[in-house]
């Protein structure tokens, strides 16, 4: 992977070796009612997948965090169509 020296992928990286694994995502909601999305991926190729679940993931909690837990079948589609546009 490329290394990126950002506490957020550095938190996820460290947590990721210690489960043993080799792609991690991370989502964190704070206080205030923002939140991150963060990943990790052991190599290049795995970094680029954890990139494009992390992407999906964090699109999904914004539309969970903007319309609440249970969204229509219609903005899923939404929200579907628009990750398919951005990548």
């Amino acid at each position: 992977m490329a290394w990126s020296p950002t506490p957020e992928v550095a938190v996820v990286r460290d947590a990721c070796e210690k489960m043993g694994g080799h792609t991690a995502i991370l989502v964190t909601i704070m206080d205030n009612g923002t939140f991150t999305t963060a990943s990790y991926g052991r190599t290049k190729a795995l970094c680029a997948k954890a990139k494009k679940m992390g992407d999906a993931l964090h699109n999904a909690t914004m539309l969970c965090h903007t319309i609440g837990p249970e969204p229509t079948k219609r903005e899923i589609e939404r929200l579907l169509k628009a990750s398919e546009e951005e990548g």
